[in-house]
């Protein structure tokens, strides 16, 4: 289990990766330059390049063929990142879904598994979840 500002810190950098890449090629593509394949590790190059001139997106690319005219680039750089947040959180949700196997309190077992103590468990629950907390309560007390 990630920390909820790391994981979105990955989650950001893997959208921003994959839109130069995928709205690179997207839009040399939609250009008839051919496909702009580029190693992935050129990305931050590109990046720092796509910064210092906006204008002009496809002067950042290392080599021929590159991305169209600006406008299209930036649009399929935003559709390639839409496109990855979108998978990614898709993704997310299927393997969320098959390790949780009903909402609430943890269990014991899941604690266990987990590598947290209950006292833990219990603080942490009440501040993240209290409305989830509430209702345990009012189920105990019946």
């Amino acid at each position: 289990m990630l920390p909820a500002g790391l994981t979105l810190a990955l989650h950001a950098i893997g959208a921003i990766i994959s839109g130069v890449w995928g709205g690179g090629v997207i839009s040399a593509a939609l250009s008839w330059h051919g496909l702009c394949l580029i190693n992935p590790a050129e990305s931050l190059s590109i990046l720092v390049r796509l910064t210092t001139m906006p204008t002009n997106p496809a002067a950042a690319w290392p080599s021929d063929p590159r991305p169209g005219p600006a406008w299209l680039t930036w649009l399929s750089i935003v559709l390639a990142a839409i496109v990855w947040c979108s998978i990614v959180g898709i993704l997310s949700g299927v393997l969320d879904g098959r390790n949780r196997r009903h909402d609430g309190i943890a269990t014991v077992t899941d604690l266990r598994r987990s590598g947290l103590d209950a006292g833990t468990a219990i603080r942490k629950a009440g501040h993240e979840y209290p409305k989830l907390v509430a209702r345990s309560r009012r189920r105990s007390r019946r």
